[in-house]
């Protein structure tokens, strides 16, 4: 599998391919991309890095670039949750406004977190189908009720062959079941 990445172009460090995780937080996808022995990890979050703002257009671009270097085969996107969450309180969006409630796009605030949330979204899915045309496998993980699943640009991506799973499970080994979903390529 190695000779065949190595000859499609993909960097392949220490005998193993390179992964990203963007928008990592708390890391645990990396650690076990890198524990499993099989792949090299990179994670990326504006809190470990200024630069890497998934707000940003240059941040985008960059990333599309190490795609085309082949510095990774395989991305992993934990796109913000915060104001996508039923749970928040008071609510930011709702089901008839995932982009935001409209009172919430009063408050310039609150609106400037929500519209970073929202571009943080348009652009997880700009690179999901950049990295999907060049037959890289992606995924992008979110709580299943999350509004962010209501969004055109991801409700396009799962009629384009992505994927829909729902898993189970709490960082901190508690019997809390807390839905997650994840849409993977269908590479």
């Amino acid at each position: 599998m190695l000779d065949a990445l190595e000859r499609a172009g993909f960097v392949v460090k220490d005998g193993k391919p390179g992964s990203i995780e963007i928008c990592c937080g708390c890391q645990i996808w990396t650690k076990t991309m890198e524990n499993s022995g099989s792949f090299n990890g990179e994670c990326h979050d504006i809190l470990i890095c200024k630069t890497q703002d998934l707000t940003s257009d240059a941040y985008v671009i960059r990333v599309k670039q190490d795609a085309d270097t082949g510095n990774f085969v395989i991305a992993h996107f934990g796109t913000e949750c915060t104001s996508f969450s039923k749970a928040a309180h008071p609510p930011y969006r709702s089901s008839e406004y995932p982009y935001g409630l409209p009172s919430v796009m009063q408050n310039a605030k609150k609106k400037a977190f929500v519209e970073c949330a929202n571009t943080m979204v348009e652009n997880t899915t700009t690179l999901m189908e950049y990295l999907n045309n060049r037959r890289m496998l992606c995924t992008l993980e979110n709580p299943s009720g999350s509004y962010m699943w209501r969004f055109k640009s991801v409700r396009k991506l799962l009629g384009q062959g992505f994927l829909f799973y729902k898993t189970y499970y709490c960082m901190y080994g508690t019997h809390f079941r807390r839905p997650h979903s994840f849409s993977p390529t269908s590479t």
